[in-house]
């Protein structure tokens, strides 16, 4: 994996570091189309410089024309163009932890099953010293 060479994701290496060396056999599920399963398949993460790697300033595009339709479909932005255009470029099931449901049942059913508790216990059994050296 490559990602953009920024300051602020510079605390991230150790982590990541961490998270692709742990070879405990995990998979944690969090609802029907989420889970994380240890080890991971990454073998390595690199940071790049976003001026000379397409990779990464297509990353960029992709990310930045999410979150703009998105700000523009919450009521947050004016635009001159149409933000459903813009988002189909994305399936829905990649926009399931960003966009907030009212949907309480449903939100219930979906994520049925899951054991978001057990990915805090599992990070803060294993992760948690490079976790709280994050600044957020």
């Amino acid at each position: 994996m490559e990602h953009d060479r920024a300051k602020n994701l510079l605390q991230y290496n150790p982590i990541l570091k961490q998270l692709i060396e742990h070879t405990a056999d995990v998979r944690i599920t969090q609802s029907k189309i989420a889970s994380i399963g240890f080890p991971l398949k990454l073998k390595e993460a690199t940071q790049v410089d976003s001026k000379v790697s397409l990779a990464a300033q297509m990353a960029d595009v992709l990310i930045g024309g999410g979150i703009e339709a998105g700000k523009v479909v919450a009521g947050l932005k004016k635009a001159d163009y149409d933000p459903d255009k813009a988002l189909s470029v994305y399936r829905d099931e990649q926009f399931i932890h960003r966009v907030p449901s009212l949907d309480i049942e449903g939100q219930n059913e979906f994520r049925k099953g899951g054991q978001g508790a057990t990915v805090i216990d599992c990070f803060a059994k294993h992760f948690h010293k490079h976790c709280l050296n994050w600044q957020l």
